[in-house]
């Protein structure tokens, strides 16, 4: 049979034809180290948080200071929704243009 015809196998397939000795292991992580995953979305710093879209995007202390760079995001760009989030008080207020 002519080999230069023959299709090459899987990576799958050809990992199983290895011996024990020959197949790649995988690293075991040091206990010593801290292995925490990291979180995707970031953790409220203050207690207002405008959102834009559903998504936060920037935390104030202050309410009225989340309100109006919500405003300024809302005058340039009105399709979007802008929201701001009291995370102590788990309510939302839209960002309206006045």
């Amino acid at each position: 049979m002519n080999t230069s015809l023959r299709r090459p196998r899987p990576v799958a397939a050809s990992l199983l034809t290895l011996s024990a000795a020959e197949q790649p292991t995988l690293k075991k992580p040091n206990s010593d180290e801290d292995h925490t995953l990291s979180r995707q979305t970031r953790e409220v710093q203050q207690r207002f948080v405008l959102k834009i879209d559903g998504q936060g995007k920037r935390s104030f202390g202050d309410k009225e200071a989340a309100l109006q760079a919500g405003r300024e995001i809302k005058k340039t760009y009105p399709v979007v929704k802008a929201v701001v989030y009291d995370s102590q008080e788990g309510i939302n207020e839209d960002c309206r243009c006045s």
